[in-house]
């Protein structure tokens, strides 16, 4: 997935899926964050409270804040959901953020 530095405002919709690739369905979530790392650290620079929008199909969305994705490179990316009694990963994903377009 690729990103422009600064850009806010718009919705990144995921599907969330397990390591094998099947969906998760979101029925029994209570709770799903973004997560986001630079590709090299273990430190989140981002933890961003997302909404689901299909449950039974896996598929939730994140609204980008300002100053969510202000710095240029390569990040890893996964969501935390949690239920009453677990909390569950997502297969993590890869974000580019590059300079925003000059007009």
């Amino acid at each position: 997935m690729e990103l422009r530095k600064g850009d806010y405002g718009y919705d990144i919709t995921f599907t969330a899926k397990k390591e094998d690739g099947t969906i998760y369905d979101l029925s029994s979530i209570t709770g799903i964050k973004l997560l986001v790392r630079r590709a090299n650290d273990a430190i989140n620079i981002l933890e961003g409270t997302c909404t689901v929008i299909v449950a039974a199909n896996g598929t939730c969305k994140y609204t980008v804040q300002s100053g969510d994705f202000d710095e240029i490179g390569n990040f890893i990316a996964g969501l935390r959901m949690t239920t009453a009694t677990s909390r569950i990963s997502s297969k993590e994903i890869n974000i580019t953020v590059s300079e925003p377009y000059k007009y």
